[in-house]
């Protein structure tokens, strides 16, 4: 498998993953946008730019890695690497929103 395929099955991996969690945490995490700017097409605007946010810093990381060829378990090994570093972006950026929603939750009481 060359290089460029690698490389995108890992990408394509990742966006998976990624609209995975969005999809989990979309309706949820509406309510409380919501709640908190007390208009729905706020809410929408926030929750359109969280989603921006959940999918490009994962494919920062993501992107980041360029993965290497060779035998099938080395190809396995690369695209683990690549995903690790794709899920690691996705957590951060979970973090990320999280730490602001709970300034503006403590904000609001």
């Amino acid at each position: 498998m060359e290089n460029s395929y690698l490389y995108f099955v890992g990408i394509i991996i990742t966006l998976v993953c990624c609209l995975i969690v969005i999809i989990f945490i979309k309706r949820k995490y509406y309510d409380i946008l919501v709640e908190l700017t007390g208009n729905a097409s706020r809410a929408e605007f926030w929750l359109a730019f969280s989603n921006v946010l959940l999918i490009l810093v994962p494919l920062v990381f993501c992107m980041s890695v360029y993965p290497e060829t060779g035998d099938l378990e080395q190809i396995i090994f690369e695209l683990t690497r690549q995903l690790w570093w794709g899920l690691i972006g996705l957590i951060i950026s979970l973090l990320g929103l999280g730490l602001v929603m709970i300034s503006f939750i403590r904000k609001k009481n």
